[in-house]
């Protein structure tokens, strides 16, 4: 009888076990899944500093040329 009451608290403690793995398991992935989306939204913010950059420096060798045009001697 008591080999009985040792079979039932092993199972029941596996199941216990089981329970908190896949609890665990599906808070990793939430976890992952909000990395990734933290990880796109670094590198879409990333990609648009860049292109302001370019544009920045666009603007800045345009308004360079136009003051060098302005300063030349003829």
């Amino acid at each position: 009888m008591k080999s009985i009451y040792i079979v039932v608290t092993l199972w029941v403690l596996t199941i216990a076990l089981i329970a908190v793995y896949y609890t665990k398991v599906r808070e990793l992935r939430q976890d992952l899944g909000r990395a990734v989306n933290n990880t796109e939204a670094a590198l879409k913010n990333a990609s648009e500093a860049y292109e302001l950059a370019e544009t920045y420096k666009a603007q800045r060798d345009s308004l360079q040329k136009i003051v060098n045009l302005k300063t030349e001697k003829p």
